[in-house]
């Protein structure tokens, strides 16, 4: 999934457009941006925290030396501040948003 993820950037030369979104992502807060009153709510799809997710499901990544040499080429290439930041912009351009499922459903033996 990872290397299929770097070809559709490099394919559709999305490089520059990944770094802004993440260079936007990593802004600190600004007073400006305080929303003390919650005059915007809270956005349910929008991961605030970073950590494990129940029921996530994460796969591992075992690159070879050839595509992790790539990879960290491409990351440097276009200013990426690291390889995760860059696999991580990668993913989130080349995957569908996950589905809102909704509330969980509760099977049988479950309180």
């Amino acid at each position: 999934m990872v290397r299929r993820a770097v070809l559709h950037v490099k394919k559709y030369d999305l490089f520059n457009s990944l770094r802004e979104a993440l260079r936007h992502r990593r802004q600190p807060v600004q007073e400006e941006d305080s929303d003390p009153d919650g005059l915007f709510g809270e956005v349910p799809a929008r991961r605030t925290a970073r950590g494990s997710v129940k029921d996530s499901r994460q796969q591992s990544f075992r690159p070879s030396s050839r595509e992790l040499e790539v990879i960290d080429a491409l990351a440097s290439a276009y200013a990426f501040p690291n390889r995760s930041d860059f696999l991580n912009s990668a993913l989130d351009a080349f995957l569908p948003p996950a589905p809102d499922d909704g509330p969980r459903r509760r099977t049988s033996g479950q309180a």
